[in-house]
């Protein structure tokens, strides 16, 4: 009853050999790299929006807060609404990863 165990690369190599490579989260069509460089190009674009957005939105509290015309409650409502608009702006990804 002895058995060998295959060490992790051995068992990995005769999984990628039996799946042909798909187990790995690779992609071995050629034809989907287009794909993939296009969906992270809209990352990171929706990635710079939602940076640029949120810092945006803290320089004009900082400003009104500055002339104190912004209070605290009114910063946080607006952080909180800007946290949800970049989440909401990032599930865009979502949709555009099923096509």
């Amino acid at each position: 009853r002895h058995h060998q165990r295959q060490s992790g690369w051995q068992n990995l190599r005769a999984r990628a050999a039996r799946t042909g490579g798909r187990h790995r989260g690779g992609y071995d069509d050629l034809n989907r790299l287009a794909w993939l460089v296009g969906h992270s190009r809209r990352m990171m674009a929706v990635i710079r929006q939602n940076i640029g957005f949120a810092i945006a939105l803290k320089a004009v509290f900082m400003v009104l807060a500055f002339f104190d015309i912004a209070t605290l409650w009114g910063a946080i409502a607006a952080d909180m609404g800007a946290a949800l608009l970049v989440a909401f702006n990032g599930l865009r990804l979502l949709r555009a990863a099923d096509a």
